[in-house]
């Protein structure tokens, strides 16, 4: 979000950011960042639906396959 001002005849632009607060180590980070500067997790987070549990449950259901009759 960007708000202008005229400051003795000049324009300046502030911005405002807004925090937020990492699940993982709850270090403050801005919005805008992808991963927390503290710990390195992602910022991104999401809803759990039934549509994405079945894709983990599949990805590691054939990642463990690769894995036991690779060799």
């Amino acid at each position: 979000m960007f708000f202008s001002f005229f400051n003795a005849g000049k324009m300046e632009t502030l911005t405002t950011s807004v925090t937020k607060t990492c699940l993982n180590c709850s270090a403050q980070y801005q919005e805008h960042q992808q991963f927390c500067p503290t710990c390195g997790q992602s910022t991104h987070t999401h809803q759990l639906s039934i549509e994405h549990i079945l894709h983990e449950l599949f990805h590691a259901f054939t990642h463990i396959q690769t894995r036991v009759f690779s060799g």
